[in-house]
């Protein structure tokens, strides 16, 4: 028997419903609807893989690629040039209606707005005035104790704070 070659539009064809089927068995549509945005309804939760930040993977290209993303992008039919975003905040969501196009700027925009923002690693916690009080109760007889719960900081890093250890002036001024 002589068969003919599938055409590669063909192939393509095959291969994006392999992957669609694949990529959305993963996917429980009957998650939560947060009450913040309960108009827009329930949330997708992706059930595959997850990074530790809580965003879900999938295996795509020979890559690790956000599970927002490309349901993002499938729904719209193109690559998004900046992040997928999520209206719902629901970091496992694979929603396309809960997902929008946004830059990263929008996208820091947003976690300000909604609180949350965390710093970034090294941010200080604590200003040179801070440190200036730190110091002087340390100098009156406050307990480390007593100065750790004041400033909701651990007692080690008072002690490194009143030793000189950390928090120290490159121009010899505080």
């Amino acid at each position: 028997m002589d068969f003919d070659r599938p055409t590669q539009e063909e192939i393509k064809t095959a291969e994006n419903i392999l992957f669609r089927e694949r990529f959305w068995s993963k996917v429980n549509k009957n998650g939560p609807t947060p009450e913040h945005v309960s108009h827009l309804g329930n949330c997708w939760i992706w059930e595959g893989a997850h990074f530790e930040n809580g965003y879900g993977w999938f295996w795509l290209h020979n890559q690790r690629m956000l599970a927002h993303r490309i349901s993002l992008e499938q729904t719209l039919g193109h690559p998004i040039k900046n992040c997928a975003l999520h209206k719902c905040d629901t970091r496992l969501c694979v929603r396309p209606s809960h997902l929008w196009d946004g830059t990263k700027t929008e996208n820091a925009a947003d976690r300000q707005a909604k609180g949350r923002h965390k710093p970034s690693f090294g941010a200080a916690k604590l200003t040179w005035n801070d440190v200036g009080r730190i110091r002087a109760l340390f100098a009156t007889n406050s307990s480390l104790s007593e100065i750790a719960d004041t400033f909701e900081i651990s007692k080690a890093t008072v002690s490194r704070i009143v030793n000189h250890k950390i928090w120290i002036p490159k121009n010899g001024k505080e």
